[in-house]
């Protein structure tokens, strides 16, 4: 067992008193170093560091950081994503790595139907006619009797799934492993990507960026989408190739995107997708919430908990699959 009285823990991220007196009452005797990044932890604190919760995208756990910090055993990542993680470091090093998958599902599943709604009702028109104080009446759909296509039924894609389901929609999905989902009507495996993309009305991109999803929608996966159909990224942006994406809607192949990510982000200025009109863009925040890291925090210390003890730890990541 751990030795509490000589834990040192560093989260990177300003908390709550609340978070800071759950994680003594797990440790009593361990200390807690909270910062705003890596820059600000002393040396001799990464020196005596055992246990680091940090952010998968900020580039902050570099093989640089992970030299000074010979004690390290365990990386909480405070985000879903872990593509910026120094893998092969990590793997040599041993050292567990756990992330905060699960907590997303509830503010995306809403950004999502935020995406949809506003291509339906025509906001992404009418928004750009009220800033030109033009009066115009505009065609509008219903979601209702439409086809959602989820791409990735985790928990995320099922959280969106139950907003379908509310809505009066078909939802269907497509799955690395396609056991039933609750509340999706069919399940298809990887290989049907294309006869998902060929049905649904509204695609929703909620796959891990890994080696098999860089780019897995390109030329052939847009082609496969209905005319009338909307493409939603709220994913990484690079499961999409970017300028096939740009290609497909200045030609009019798909009916528009709803992008909250990006290969580049921030997305630069001369990007041609700001001026589309079947276009709407968020800054990478559809996962933003109040609650994100009150929710990220219960994963950490029921993990921390486990940690001390020697039980079961939720959300270890496997490295060599990267996800």
């Amino acid at each position: 067992m751990n030795q509490v009285k000589t834990m040192v823990i560093v989260i990177l991220s300003d908390l709550k008193q609340k978070h800071l007196e759950k994680i003594k009452s797990i440790l009593p005797g361990g200390r807690c170093i909270t910062a705003e990044n890596i820059k600000e932890v002393d040396d001799r604190v990464l020196q005596e560091m055992e246990v680091l919760a940090a952010w998968g995208f900020s580039g902050e756990v570099t093989p640089e950081m992970l030299a000074k910090s010979p004690n390290l055993k365990w990386l909480h990542v405070l985000s879903a994503g872990i593509e910026r993680l120094p893998f092969d470091d990590l793997i040599n090093r041993g050292i567990l790595v756990t992330n905060s998958r699960g907590i997303h599902g509830i503010p995306i599943a809403e950004h999502v139907f935020a995406f949809i709604l506003s291509f339906v009702r025509g906001f992404n028109i009418l928004i750009r006619q009220q800033i030109g104080r033009k009066w115009k009446k505009n065609k509008t759909q219903e979601v209702w009797g439409k086809t959602l296509g989820i791409i990735g039924a985790g928990s995320i894609g099922t959280e969106i799934a139950k907003r379908g389901k509310a809505f009066g929609m078909e939802v269907i999905a497509v799955k690395r492993n396609p056991e039933p989902v609750e509340g999706i009507d069919r399940v298809y495996p990887s290989e049907d990507l294309k006869r998902v993309l060929s049905m649904s009305d509204f695609v929703v991109l909620s796959v891990p960026l890994t080696k098999e999803t860089y780019h897995m929608i390109g030329e052939k996966e847009l082609a496969a989408m209905k005319p009338s159909a909307y493409l939603i990224n709220i994913s990484r942006g690079d499961v999409i190739d970017e300028q096939a994406l740009i290609k497909v809607l200045r030609e009019g192949r798909i009916a528009g995107a709803g992008l909250d990510v990006f290969s580049t982000e921030p997305l630069p200025e001369d990007s041609p997708l700001y001026g589309m009109e079947n276009v709407i863009i968020t800054p990478h925040n559809a996962a933003l919430s109040p609650m994100y890291i009150t929710r990220a925090m219960e994963v950490f210390t029921f993990n921390l908990k486990a940690y001390q003890e020697g039980t079961p730890m939720k959300n270890i990541v496997d490295l060599r699959r990267g996800y």
